[in-house]
């Protein structure tokens, strides 16, 4: 029993350390470099955040800037934050540590365990890998993948799209 705990207690501080955590409060982007999780809830919040971090950088930056370009125009919100976005891009240039990054910005960081096909490149990607293992279908109430946001409470099947709950 103490071993189990202890076994526990370790692999949620090697979460913690690495930036994988399930709080809202505090993300890391890169070593010595901190964000606040999920402060992008609208169009406008993307704007002030772009203009904010065009000289301090980004978990965006990872991306092209034609990929960053198509991701960011993909990106809608209604009034409780993000309703959908197309994941193709962070799933063919991100690896699983970048994606939730990039992810993380807008609150939906749970999205990177319904990206399929993540690459997986150092022992950050597989510590993503095991607090969000992927999943094929979605769980009830979870965000849906290759289904885009018609409308208020209305997915859409949308190839390299996804769906969020807020839709």
């Amino acid at each position: 029993m103490r071993t189990q705990i202890l076994a526990v207690l370790v692999s949620v501080g090697g979460l913690l350390v690495s930036g994988c955590s399930s709080s809202h409060s505090v993300a890391v982007k890169a070593p010595g470099v901190v964000a606040p999780s999920g402060i992008i809830r609208s169009q406008s919040d993307l704007q002030r955040y772009l203009s904010a971090t065009a000289t301090t950088g980004s978990p965006l930056d990872a991306l092209s800037s034609g990929a960053r370009d198509r991701f960011l125009s993909s990106i809608t919100f209604g009034t409780k934050g993000i309703t959908g976005f197309h994941y193709t891009d962070l799933q063919s240039e991100l690896t699983a540590s970048q994606i939730l990054a990039v992810l993380r910005l807008f609150g939906v960081q749970k999205d990177v365990a319904i990206v399929p096909n993540v690459r997986v490149d150092t022992p950050a990607d597989k510590r993503v890998i095991r607090a969000f293992p992927f999943r094929a279908k979605p769980i009830d109430g979870a965000d849906y993948r290759d289904y885009r946001c018609a409308s208020r409470a209305t997915c859409s099947q949308s190839p390299g799209d996804i769906c969020t709950s807020n839709c």
